[in-house]
């Protein structure tokens, strides 16, 4: 059987569903993923196949564009971004599904040129969703623009945007994460797919030589973690936290820029999580869904620092509702703050007891190979795989 992933963003898109491409691949099948250029080697590491597809890049003006926007506004604003890239690629995804025979599409949340690039070419489309919205909000947030390009593509309507969950919707949650109660009935939760460290990481020079305080990982993902002033806020912050600190900051932002740290602080562009993790205490996030899932399944607490896309905004809200961590809003993010939040994770156990509920919930989902099997199924049957209550 033939797959095609579609990955919308950046290695935090990527992540979660390379596991479930390396478990397909081991059952024998052919798995290719297509997805921006920055992809590739990240994807090649993991010995996966990978096809180039163009789309704009998320530089400095969009970036202002978002910053400018006002915070009701901001949501759709992210969304539209992601839309206009899957238009972009749209043409190119198609004609990549057709020349490859694939007999099933799996997409992350963002990757939306796979469901009309699988309407196109009559191939059925399973979803990754590690943002699930319930549909009539996400109807109203960006409804109209959807509409618009089914219209330029010369495909059926769809007011309620039931194509994004018409076949397989695979989340990768526990029941208790999801703050509303309807799911499509396509949908299964499964256990967050979490990716091994390659052969040729290591941990050493980050954790050598560290005192017995406890250990802090810290990272603002790979996708908003520029925005201006932040990180020197984070790590302002963390110098006043008494324990060791693990900062990643992203391929793209070099630690050097950043000067001399404390003692306490150790920086890095990037490193696997499940390398750090094991090691840790607490965590501080964005609350984008990679690492604040890996932080979870570890049992770990997190400080929030919720940026622009919208399932930040909503995870926080559900982090602190689950009573696993403490969300800090735009307004007050201050190092002061900031500093306060950690130290109190660090020291109240119940955050540390909360989030080890969700890691136990967590671990009694379904696993990757559950999810193969699904996405087998519905190769096979070419038809919607209801979820059996």
């Amino acid at each position: 059987m033939r797959l095609v992933i579609h990955v919308g963003g950046g290695s935090g898109h990527l992540r979660p569903v390379i596991p479930i491409a390396i478990a397909w691949r081991e059952r024998g099948h052919q798995v290719v993923v297509a997805a921006e250029p920055a992809n590739r080697h990240e994807t090649e590491q993991f010995g996966l196949d990978f096809a180039e597809l163009s789309v704009p890049p998320v530089d400095g003006s969009i970036m202002r564009i978002i910053g400018e926007a006002s915070e009701e506004d901001r949501p759709r604003v992210v969304l539209s971004l992601f839309l206009d890239r899957a238009i972009a690629c749209t043409a190119q995804l198609t004609q990549m599904v057709e020349d490859s025979k694939a007999d099933v599409i799996l997409r992350e949340t963002t990757a939306w040129a796979a469901v009309f690039a699988g309407e196109q070419a009559g191939v059925p489309v399973a979803s990754f969703d590690f943002a699930p919205v319930p549909a009539p909000l996400f109807v109203d947030l960006v409804g109209d623009l959807f509409a618009r390009y089914r219209q330029e593509l010369g495909l059926p309507e769809d007011p309620d945007l039931k194509t994004l969950d018409r076949w397989l919707t695979l989340i990768g949650a526990p029941p208790q994460w999801l703050w509303f109660d309807a799911l499509p009935a396509t949908a299964h939760l499964i256990r967050p797919p979490d990716p091994a460290p390659l052969s040729d990481e290591s941990n050493t020079d980050l954790l050598d030589a560290m005192d017995d305080r406890p250990l802090v990982y810290a990272t603002l993902g790979t996708t908003f973690n520029k925005e201006s002033g932040l990180w020197p806020t984070v790590l302002e912050a963390l110098a006043e936290v008494d324990a060791n600190v693990v900062a990643t900051l992203g391929r793209d932002l070099d630690p050097s820029e950043f000067g001399a740290q404390p003692p306490n602080i150790r920086l890095a562009s990037f490193v696997s999580q499940g390398l750090i993790l094991p090691h840790c205490t607490a965590v501080l996030a964005h609350g984008g869904y990679g690492s604040l899932m890996a932080a979870l399944r570890h049992g770990l607490p997190v400080v929030s620092i919720p940026l622009a896309a919208l399932d930040n905004q909503l995870n926080a809200v559900q982090l602190e509702s689950l009573g696993a961590g403490i969300a800090i809003p735009e307004a007050p993010r201050s190092p002061e703050v900031i500093a306060a939040a950690v130290t109190d994770v660090l020291g109240e156990p119940r955050y540390g007891v909360a989030a080890q509920a969700i890691a136990t919930s967590i671990e009694a989902l379904p696993s990757t190979d559950h999810a193969v099997d699904l996405l087998e199924r519905l190769a096979r049957e070419r038809r919607p795989v209801l979820r059996v209550e």
